[in-house]
């Protein structure tokens, strides 16, 4: 969980827990899964540091634009961990240090 000024903007789910979004999508679900749910409403950027993406719903609903769900795969496509929150904190490579 991220804070800033006193306000949660951000979520990350890492392996372990069985947590997933409305979707049913999480840890284990494939890029085509992911792309499959959210049609046209998914952004594939490369990700930084690793051979995988990152795989980010661009909300189309009204008034929704301020919140973003992020998946992160692997190299071979699989889901490794997701986040959801504020923009652009949902956004940032880079988690807690």
């Amino acid at each position: 969980l991220f804070v800033v000024a006193d306000q949660g903007i951000r979520i990350v789910i890492l392996p372990g827990p069985s947590v997933t979004p409305l979707s049913g999508l999480g840890i284990g679900s494939t890029v085509e899964d992911v792309k499959a749910a959210y049609d046209a409403q998914i952004d594939v950027p490369p990700h930084p540091h690793t051979k995988g993406s990152y795989l980010t719903l661009t909300p189309e609903a009204s008034g929704s634009n301020l919140f973003s769900l992020v998946f992160e795969t692997d190299g071979g496509g699989t889901i490794t961990q997701f986040r959801t929150g504020q923009l652009p904190a949902v956004t940032w490579a880079e988690g807690c240090s």
